[in-house]
């Protein structure tokens, strides 16, 4: 069991958009850029991804996972990749296919049951890294597909089961329910977040075409504008170039809100009670595990838990401080 401070919102963003926008706007990056050494991990259908290694003398590795339309440079990653260095540990910052210096090295898309692509960086950082525990840190979007991998891992991969496994995984907001996930983005000021997803992943779909990576031959390219929704994206795209039927195929198969009770490694899922897009409700559901520890926070939005008052890490970032904890407390 995991022990953590409680978190109590800051009262200049008392709302969750407050925490949400400005959980993604407010503070600066750790300029830890020139540190990190980048590598290739090659994936199985010819696809590779860019990771970013910063150097540890631990044994400990933390691989960190970004969100929707995020990258190895989002400021959540950079920061929480910093106070991981404190400790001492070889931190890895993961880009999905063709997200930030990924770019042009993938055919398919990432989505949010991407958790096979997650598993074969950790099968490649147990060769580059052998006999060391790694601690998987997953975001949104890939705080999901990290479920996937930690529910599914037998549907994923046929061999060595146990080596695409992370030893620990802390999960934040994760959109365990992607159906309603898609609903909740698309209801009411909501939409102002789905019009920025959906903005970014059609630049980057766009790219993507012109550079010649994928055939639009499949795509009714009209459709992909600026008063698109991000299921009518996921149901025109994203499901056909990652083999699901439909939209509504991909959420199902890839939704975990009915699996966590699978999870047979030590786990956290953090997620706050006013999620603008990631339903409550569906935790409250959840099946108990014996691995799983769930924690739902009063207020923090979608990843932006500011306090307050300062942590331990002197910063009114609690979400970092909860990463940060969950690495110093698993394994002791």
């Amino acid at each position: 069991m995991i022990t953590l401070e409680p978190f109590k919102a800051s009262p200049f963003f008392f709302h969750s958009h407050l925490q949400t926008i400005f959980g993604e706007i407010f503070g600066s990056s750790p300029k830890i850029t020139h540190l990190l050494q980048s590598f290739e991990v090659n994936l199985p259908d010819g696809d590779q991804l860019i990771c970013e290694h910063l150097p540890g003398s631990s044994q400990t590795v933390s691989l960190l996972c970004h969100g929707l339309t995020g990258d190895s440079r989002s400021s959540y990653l950079l920061r929480t990749a910093e106070h991981l260095k404190t400790l001492g540990h070889h931190v890895v910052l993961m880009n999905h296919r063709n997200c930030g210096l990924g770019f042009g090295k993938a055919s398919r898309p990432y989505h949010s049951g991407s958790g096979a692509d997650i598993g074969e960086v950790i099968f490649a950082l147990r060769q580059k890294f052998p006999e060391t525990k790694i601690i998987l840190f997953g975001y949104s979007l890939s705080a999901n597909a990290s479920l996937r991998l930690l529910c599914e891992p037998e549907i994923l991969f046929k061999n060595q089961i146990d080596r695409y496994l992370p030893d620990a995984a802390f999960i934040a907001n994760p959109p365990i329910n992607l159906s309603r996930a898609s609903d909740l983005l698309g209801s009411g000021i909501n939409q102002v977040y789905e019009k920025f997803f959906v903005r970014g992943l059609n630049q980057l779909l766009r790219k993507q075409i012109h550079t010649k990576l994928i055939n639009p031959d499949r795509l009714d390219l009209k459709y992909f504008n600026s008063n698109m929704r991000i299921k009518e994206f996921d149901n025109r795209y994203t499901s056909i170039y990652s083999g699901f039927q439909n939209a509504d195929d991909y959420y199902e198969k890839c939704s975990t809100y009915k699996k966590v009770e699978k999870i047979k490694i030590p786990t956290l899922i953090l997620t706050s009670d006013d999620d603008s897009f990631v339903d409550v409700q569906d935790f409250k559901n959840l099946a108990p595990s014996p691995t799983v520890q769930v924690l739902i926070t009063r207020g923090g939005g979608h990843l932006g838990y500011i306090s307050s008052r300062t942590n331990r890490l002197g910063s009114y970032r609690w979400l970092d401080y909860a990463a940060v904890e969950f690495a110093k407390q698993i394994f002791t």
